[in-house]
């Protein structure tokens, strides 16, 4: 059985606003995933066309969680937010076989963690699943070429840095698709 997950890059070199995409393209990595790929032509791009901010915000210019479920509101994919909810509740989701986009402090990840040397910016991610020991998360950084395997203990500490710089007082900033078949 396998878990099915697309990943998807967001340093494409077509896309004028790649740089502040990470958002945009985690989040045509969480529609992907919701409808097995049935979505043709999902792209960050594409979510960066239709979102209610199409050019980017000098000030502020990565999307946010409403805006990436306002475009998959539009693609009738639920993705619902679960800003401030436990990270119990984002393993719980994981477990249960949901996507989660999680948004971070990139520069709070260690150097091994990171597909970029430098940074210190928010930034999001898709994670996939919990592996069996409960300690590594597959998931998707836009910024990297492919999956990679993070520690829980890292994720959490780099999510929460971020919630807390942004108003969160707990929990931290992520939002969640439906449960994801399994795919035999």
């Amino acid at each position: 059985m396998t878990v099915y997950h697309r990943h998807m890059t967001q340093r494409v070199s077509t896309d004028p606003y790649w740089q502040y995409n990470c958002s945009a393209y985690s989040a045509a990595m969480l529609i992907n995933d919701a409808t097995l790929g049935g979505l043709l032509g999902i792209t960050g791009r594409y979510v960066r066309e239709h979102s209610s901010e199409p050019i980017p915000d000098p000030q502020s210019p990565g999307l946010n969680i409403q805006q990436i479920i306002g475009v998959s509101n539009r693609l009738r994919v639920q993705i619902t937010d679960k800003t401030g909810r436990p990270w119990s509740e984002l393993v719980a989701a994981l477990e249960e076989g949901r996507r989660v986009g999680l948004q971070l402090d990139y520069g709070e990840l260690p150097g091994a963690s990171k597909c970029q040397a430098r940074g210190d910016f928010g930034h999001m991610i898709v994670i996939a699943k919990v592996r069996e020991d409960g300690v590594g998360m597959p998931g998707s950084d836009p910024l990297c070429s492919g999956v990679r395997v993070y520690r829980a203990s890292e994720l959490r500490h780099a999510a929460e840095v971020f919630a807390r710089a942004t108003g969160i007082n707990s929990g931290v900033r992520w939002c969640t698709t439906r449960r994801i078949p399994v795919v035999k």
